[in-house]
């Protein structure tokens, strides 16, 4: 009998870890429209967010996460944040502008900076704890990030 429950806290702790690295990634729908407002486009985004070992607690200061837009390296850091987020975007030999966004889950612009600067800041220390969407975007190219305000 105290080997079945053995066996059942182990699969129920493997269930556990995996349903955990689920929330690692959340997927958002994004619709077009026409000029008459009818839907033409629908596309699923995944967005990216911090990883276990930073929602476990272990270090998330020291994390970095990494992307690609219009052929430039991105980084993010720290995610989860407390208040100030850093953005690493090489800017040398790019004509096109840079532009940062941060929405609110409900879908309310709360920041918007062009990046003048290889390093720029969001500051997110006036607002609640919780999930918001970074957009980067440069010419047609976007890339979207979770973050996670402590």
């Amino acid at each position: 009998m105290k080997r079945r429950y053995g066996l059942l806290i182990v699969l129920l702790a493997a269930a556990w870890s995996v349903g955990i690295s689920g929330f690692a990634q959340t997927k958002v729908y994004e619709f077009d429209y026409d000029a008459s407002g009818n839907r033409i486009e629908r596309q699923l985004i995944t967005l990216k967010s911090a990883s276990l070992a930073s929602a476990l607690g272990e270090n998330p200061e020291q994390e970095v996460f990494e992307g690609i837009l219009d052929e430039r390296e991105i980084r993010i850091y720290p995610n989860p944040t407390k208040g100030l987020l850093r953005i690493e975007i090489p800017l040398q030999g790019q004509e096109q502008q840079v532009f940062l966004r941060v929405y609110n889950m409900q879908g309310a612009l709360i920041a918007d900076q062009v990046v003048t600067d290889e390093t720029s800041q969001v500051d997110l220390s006036n607002r609640p704890p919780g999930m918001y969407i970074l957009k980067i975007s440069s010419g047609q190219s976007v890339s979207e990030w979770k973050i996670i305000k402590e």
